[in-house]
Parts: C-alpha cells; sequence; structure tokens
C-alpha cells in the first residue's frame, strides 16, 4: 500500500507543478510566524495560515484539529499530496521542500510526527481517554530503547487521506469525550486504529528541543544530533521557548552568511570554553564572553566574541579588537600539534597560560541560545582579505 502511495505521489506531482502545502495555526500575527511564513515560502512550500480569519486568543490546542479538518474536507487537496503541518510561533524550517519530502518518503509512512522525552499530557492529567488506560498508549510508544520516543504534535507530515482521516477521527473523539488537546487525542488515533504512522525518534526530519537542547550541535550550516549524526530539517521549540534565540541565529546565519563559514568552539576536557574580556582570553563558563572560532579559507582561522568584534593579535603579544575584515594580525592558522598559531608566529597557550590539550568542537545548540545579535551579524557580514 505505501508503494503504491508514494507511485501515486510522484506521479502527482510530475504530472502538475509540484508543491507541498504548509499548514499552521497561529493568532495574531507575532514576528515568530511571519518568520516561519518567510522560511515556508522560501523554502518552496505553500503556506497557509488556518487560524488567519479568527480572533486573537480563540485559538487553543484542539482547533489545531479542528482547521486541519476542516480544511482538508473542504479544499481540493488530492488524497496523495504530501501535507506539512507545524505549529505557527516555535518552528524554524532550515531545508527545501525537494529534501524535506525525500525524507519523509524513506521512511515508508504515512504520516511522520516529530517525537520528544516527556510523555505529554501526564498521566495524572488524562488518566483515561474514553475507555482505554493511557498507560497502554504511554508503553506502546517505548517499544524501543531511546528516550526520545513520544509523540509530539506540534509538527507532523504525511499523506492528505491519511491526515485527513486522523484529524476526522480525533473531532468525533473530542465530540464524544470533550479531550481538547491535540496530542492526546493523535496519541489515542494511532494506538486504537494501529495505522501506518511514525514517530522521528531518530531526529532524522524533525527536531525538539524541550530537555533535548543539548542533544544538538551547531557547525555554521547544520544542526546535527551529537547522538547519532542525524541533521533535521525542521526545528520545534517545545516547552522551552529559550531555544527560540538559537534557532532564529541559525536561520540568519545560513540564509545571509556572505560565505560559508565552519564555526566552532575551542573547549577543554573539562568542558570550559575560550572567552574573551578585557583583552584578555581564558577558558570559562560564561556564556556571555564566550568566543567562536570560524574557520572561513583553507587553514585560516579567525576569533569572534559576542561583541561581535574579531580579535587581533599584534607583535607584542597584545589583543585588540576590530570589524568584520578579516586581514593579517586577525588570522590564525592550525600547526600540526592542533594549536592556534597567530600571524605573528606565537600559539595561543602562551597567551592563555595554558599547557594542556584543547579540542575544536561543534558549538552546543544551548550554546547558541546566547548568540548576541552583533555576533550574529559579524558572522554574517565576515569578509576575508
Amino acid at each position: 500500500m505505501i508503494i503504491v502511495g508514494v507511485i501515486n505521489t510522484i506521479i502527482f506531482f510530475w504530472e502538475k507543478e509540484m508543491y507541498v502545502t504548509h499548514l499552521t495555526v497561529g493568532t495574531p500575527f507575532k514576528e515568530m510566524i511571519n518568520l516561519l511564513k518567510s522560511q515556508s515560502i522560501e523554502n518552496g512550500f505553500r503556506f497557509i495560515n488556518l487560524s488567519s480569519n479568527m480572533k486573537r486568543g480563540t485559538v487553543g490546542f484542539y482547533e489545531k484539529i479542528r482547521l486541519v479538518d476542516d480544511f482538508l474536507s473542504t479544499s481540493s487537496i488530492h488524497d496523495d499530496e504530501i501535507i506539512l503541518f507545524t505549529d505557527g510561533y516555535d518552528v524554524s524550517i532550515l531545508d527545501n521542500y525537494k529534501n524535506i519530502i525525500s525524507k519523509f518518503l524513506s521512511m515508508d509512512c504515512d504520516v511522520l510526527f516529530n517525537a520528544e522525552k516527556n510523555f505529554w499530557p501526564s498521566l495524572e492529567l488524562y488518566p483515561n481517554i474514553e475507555n482505554c488506560d493511557r498507560s497502554l498508549i504511554k508503553r506502546s510508544f517505548e517499544n524501543i530503547e531511546l528516550e526520545n520516543c513520544y509523540l509530539n504534535s506540534g509538527v507532523y507530515i504525511g499523506y492528505a487521506k491519511s491526515i485527513k482521516e486522523m484529524v476526522r477521527f480525533c473531532v468525533e473523539v473530542h465530540k464524544n469525550s470533550n479531550v481538547i488537546d491535540d496530542q492526546l487525542l493523535c496519541q489515542y488515533y494511532i494506538y486504537i486504529n494501529k495505522v501506518n504512522i511514525k514517530v522521528d525518534v531518530s531526529d532524522f526530519l524533525f527536531a525538539t528541543m524541550a530537555n533535548s537542547g543539548n542533544d544538538y550541535d551547531f557547525n555554521g550550516f547544520l544542526v546535527r544530533n551529537k547522538n547519532n549524526g542525524n541533521t533535521p530539517c525542521i526545528l520545534h521549540a517545545n516547552g522551552d521557548k529559550s531555544f527560540l534565540n538559537g534557532m532564529n541565529s541559525v536561520c540568519r546565519i545560513r540564509k545571509y552568511s556572505n560565505i560559508i563559514c565552519k564555526l566552532n568552539l575551542i573547549k577543554t576536557p573539562d568542558e570550559r570554553f575560550l572567552c574573551y574580556y578585557n583583552n584578555e582570553i581564558f577558558f570559562s563558563n560564561d556564556s556571555s564572553k564566550m568566543c567562536i572560532i570560524i574557520n572561513g579559507v583553507g587553514n585560516k582561522y579567525c576569533i569572534v566574541n559576542q561583541s561581535g568584534k574579531f580579535l587581533s593579535f599584534d607583535g607584542e603579544k597584545n589583543i585588540n579588537s576590530t570589524d568584520s575584515h578579516i586581514n593579517d594580525w586577525e588570522i590564525l592558522s592550525i600547526n600540526e600539534g592542533n594549536e592556534l598559531i597567530t600571524y605573528h608566529g606565537y600559539g595561543l597557550n602562551l597567551l592563555l597560560d595554558y599547557d594542556n590539550s584543547y579540542s575544536f568542537t561543534n558549538i552546543d545548540f544551548s550554546l547558541v541560545n546566547y548568540f548576541t545579535e552583533n555576533l550574529v551579524n559579524s558572522i554574517i557580514n565576515l569578509s576575508w582579505s
């Protein structure tokens, strides 16, 4: 059945101009939903905010289900079209629709949900739904040895027909039980109907941030799951909205950078990273003084601080800072001992008064959250002489 569905989808896209509808729900129009709209359109989706005509404050969890049901019941969407749904205020799209479709098709399912580490709503809030013990639903997601195994309904992708069947079921259950949580309703649907719906437990396509921020890092272009190397295309800051700053910084760097650069931290074995303050460099865990190492061209490196200034090392071993043009004294290289060497030939270890090893690592996503606007702008506008 899946093979036929995939073939039908390919034929459908071949016979007419290919597009994927991206549905969301969000009112009023805050900054995040406007960013989501621009990301969606730039990545090739047809963006539709289903709640655009609703009054402020009238959109709740259940409304997401009802509005999708209304749209699919009345629109001319073909059964084999692929629909992406995301929440409106806490989602970032990092990749184009072709790559997202390709990943979805490779998952061999009718609908794919993003995953999270929490089973929500909790059993304390909703021990049952209709006549079903929700502890059984919870256990049904725990048949794998992964913590990130529970369905999250804030982001999903699938065939229109399958999504239509799912949301129609959820609407009927709501009428009978008055359950208003969309996530609970979707969990119940999968458990009761034994359909070919999967949860993206490996962050192959989606990533959720609640209790998972330390699972990801950023290298200047890709967000990566540190545990398995997967690079998700869509980020969802479910729960903890502190990740929104990091998500926005990632999107801006990817979209606007003059050149594609590799971004790193310099870290000690005890997890301290290189910092700068008052014309001195040192190792610390103070994110407000964090320095980012940029590898832009060959064996050329530079260091930028949270103020967006590039560190400059003169022949007298003094440290100064400069703007976004990198020339001579701002340029460093790496020697065979993996030490950063200044333009004048001395190593950073001399300035750090540090004799032990350090490593170059991708930037933990929890630290990307602390990127300042000045830092992001300097990365974007960077140019090398």
